[in-house]
């Protein structure tokens, strides 16, 4: 066993040379490959921006025509881009076609023009149902708690 000794630690410190060089390597490459940084999902809510009227209508339009681009029905978003008086008008998910003056949504919609006041604005769009059908709306919005907030909609021709 006294012969074997020598051999034995000449194995040992070669072994954890090896292991040693081995651990560098790894945990070099776990470093390059997450690049120093931790990386998360996305859990963070889509922001909801009321910085101009024009923005408002789209957002509410995205929240409560379910045919447009982009759409998402949330009828819960909507409320919170709408004044407190117009929100609470909105208790019925019939509350949407009686407030466009429509039953089907539109395939498209456009921003025709944006007017805005002090603390008013009105912001006309133009709904497209294919190439011949369209209908115009005009949203009247009001500053509430110095964000634009959609106060009343009125279906036009």
């Amino acid at each position: 066993m006294a012969t074997l000794l020598p051999v034995i630690t000449y194995l040992n410190k070669k072994s954890m040379k090896i292991l040693t060089l081995i651990t560098l390597i790894a945990l070099s490459v776990i470093l390059i490959g997450c690049n120093g940084t931790e990386t998360k999902p996305n859990t963070t809510a889509p922001t909801i921006t009321t910085s101009t009227p024009t923005l408002v209508i789209e957002s509410f339009m995205k929240a409560t025509l379910g045919r447009i681009p982009n759409a998402e029905i949330d009828y819960d978003k909507a409320r919170t881009l709408m004044t407190t008086n117009y929100a609470a008008e909105f208790d019925t998910p019939m509350f949407i076609p009686q407030a466009y003056g429509m039953q089907d949504g539109p395939d498209s919609v456009e921003v025709t023009d944006q007017e805005i006041l002090t603390d008013t604005a009105t912001v006309t769009v133009l709904g497209h149902w294919g190439p011949d059908n369209q209908m115009y709306w005009i949203f009247e919005l009001k500053k509430q708690a110095g964000e634009w907030k959609l106060n009343f909609i009125n279906p036009g021709q």
